[in-house]
């Protein structure tokens, strides 16, 4: 029988392969999202948990987010490295909301009430 402490030993060799595999997926796993509050107002980030920034966003963890939610996820992208999330995140802020970031994320622009 073999040790299990040496590098030749198959148990050791399924262990190095699953925590290779989690590192790879892990590299990858970076979301841009869009939230959006009761009053129409967008905030863009990204986040390898979504979830958890969605809820540091509604209880006051984030600054800029503190005091204009609550928040509800409108939007988020597929996987991508970190330096394409950054890509993706900075593209979608210089639409500034106009029509190129509606045809970047598919949502729809609520017609603004005037104030007429």
């Amino acid at each position: 029988m073999r040790d299990h402490r040496f590098k030749s030993c198959p148990r050791y060799q399924m262990k190095a392969v699953q925590q290779c595999t989690a590192f790879a997926i892990s590299r990858f796993m970076y979301f841009v999202y869009v939230i959006q509050n009761d009053g129409g107002r967008f905030y863009i980030g990204l986040s390898d948990d979504v979830e958890r920034r969605l809820v540091d966003h509604n209880s006051g963890v984030s600054t800029w987010t503190r005091h204009r939610g609550p928040w509800k996820l409108v939007w988020t992208s597929a996987p991508m490295s970190l330096t394409d999330a950054r890509k993706v995140e900075n593209l979608l802020k210089a639409q500034k909301g106009g029509d190129g970031f509606y045809r970047l994320t598919g949502l729809i622009r609520q017609n603004r009430s005037s104030g007429s």
